[in-house]
């Protein structure tokens, strides 16, 4: 009795296997070939503006101007040394300055931001 109750519990085990395999891929499996099944964002686009700045919004590690170019669009660039390529061109700026900035861009909304990588 004992035996056949262990053989009943093994189909039952192997059954219940069998019907949730939905062929899927096991991405332990995928990883060890080599296989990505994991997608990637793509890359942000990089964005070169110049504007006069309109107000400043002060942070931990450094500030988000806003800037209003030339064809009076408005664009948010944020300005910090950990975000700059070279740290060196970090410099506070006040309103009415002018700025040329590049770096990637981000929209939210209908709000352009920058998040600036070289500030001339």
């Amino acid at each position: 009795m004992k035996q056949l109750i262990t053989a009943g519990a093994l189909l039952l085990a192997i059954a219940c296997t069998d019907t949730n395999n939905t062929n899927q891929p096991d991405p332990i499996d995928s990883l060890a070939t080599g296989q990505d099944t994991l997608t990637t964002a793509p890359a942000p686009e990089m964005r070169a503006v110049t504007g006069k700045v309109a107000s400043i919004q002060r942070g931990k590690d450094g500030y988000t101007a806003k800037l209003i170019t030339t064809d009076s669009q408005t664009v948010f660039v944020t300005i910090s040394h950990a975000n700059l390529k070279d740290h060196s061109q970090y410099r506070n700026a006040k309103v009415g300055d002018t700025l040329s900035v590049k770096g990637d861009t981000l929209t939210i909304g209908t709000e352009a931001h920058i998040t600036v990588r070289e500030l001339q």
